[in-house]
C-alpha cells in the first residue's frame, strides 16, 4: 500500500523515504508529511474530523 504514495517533491526516483526527499531540512519534513498525508486521505475518501467529532466520547 505504501508503494502507492507519491514521491516527495524533488525526490530522486529511487528515494527510500515516503515523506522526506532527503534534501530538505528535518523541519521541512513535517510540511512534506502533511501534504503527503492530505493527498492520501483525499484519495482514500477519509474525511477530516470536526471538533465535535473529536470531543464526542
Amino acid at each position: 500500500m505504501l508503494d502507492s504514495l507519491p514521491l516527495p517533491r524533488n525526490a530522486a526516483k529511487d528515494c527510500p523515504y515516503y515523506f522526506w526527499n532527503a534534501v530538505t531540512s528535518r523541519r521541512a519534513v513535517v510540511g512534506i508529511a502533511e501534504r503527503t498525508l492530505t493527498a492520501v486521505f483525499k484519495k482514500s475518501g477519509v474525511k477530516k474530523p470536526t471538533l465535535t467529532d473529536i470531543a464526542t466520547p
